[in-house]
């Protein structure tokens, strides 16, 4: 971040571990993320910061274009997979329905969600957050913060269909479509109803949530690789995502933690 630059935005949160963060943003966009103490209220030892990239990358989790999601390789470990959205509809019915769940799903607090995310009450533990997405035209990072677009595996007569959560003006959930090269989030669900945390095929540990009688992952996706061991091509270039016909990943901006 250019020290001449003139912050934007000040944002602090306290997460469980009684851990103050502050979000710093200027007006190109860059961002830095400070943890200041902790859970004794005193200085933390590793004082964490980061660029814009190495901030989303954490908090956030990858994106994924549609080939990456559907491969026949499978993305997800045994027991798991993408959602339909038969079963997202299930979980939208358990909610209350799709005018008030995203409300439900979306976590609380500025360093997940830009203001007002409208009726973020985070009832469930889905810690629904705004990862943004990748446009599949350009290849451009777009709404971090703004708009979190999660994955269905639903063929819509060649789009790529997903639901979306937003942070303004609205506690809703819609679902809607979009071309196969969009990169978006991934949250699993289990293929039966018993609790118990996810293990990619990478090694990466998942908490999961049971929200009424199904199993979800209770974070945006962040995996390598197939269940086959082979690893998702992760794709930096712009032009080179927006041409992609076959399974790509990214971290927004380009940076993982």
């Amino acid at each position: 971040m250019d020290k001449d630059n003139i912050f934007k935005s000040c944002n602090f949160y306290l997460d469980d571990g009684d851990v103050i963060h502050v979000l710093i943003k200027d007006f190109v966009g860059d961002s830095l993320s400070i943890s200041l103490n902790d859970n004794d209220g005193t200085q933390e030892d590793e004082t964490e910061i980061g660029t814009s990239g190495e901030l989303y990358a954490g908090i956030y989790g990858a994106l994924y274009n549609w080939y990456a999601a559907t491969d026949v390789r499978n993305i997800a470990n045994t027991g798991w997979h993408v959602p339909t959205k038969a079963e997202f509809d299930t979980l939208v019915t358990y909610l209350g329905g799709w005018a008030v769940a995203g409300g439900k799903l979306k976590e609380v607090g500025f360093i997940y969600w830009s203001p007002p995310n409208t009726g973020a009450i985070n009832e469930v533990g889905f810690n629904g957050r705004g990862a943004g997405h990748r446009n599949g035209t350009t290849g451009a990072f777009q709404v971090i913060m703004v708009e979190n677009y999660i994955a269905l595996n639903q063929d819509y007569m060649g789009a790529y269909g997903f639901v979306l959560l937003k942070s303004t003006n609205s506690e809703a959930i819609t679902t809607t479509v979009t071309i196969y090269k969009t990169g978006s989030s991934i949250r699993f669900i289990k293929d039966d109803s018993v609790e118990a945390q996810y293990i990619g095929n990478d090694g990466k540990v998942y908490d999961c949530i049971k929200i009424g009688g199904q199993v979800w992952l209770a974070s945006n996706l962040a995996e390598t690789k197939y269940r086959n061991g082979d690893l998702i091509p992760e794709v930096t270039d712009n032009a080179a995502w927006a041409a992609l016909t076959t399974a790509g990943m990214c971290y927004y901006n380009n940076v993982e933690i």
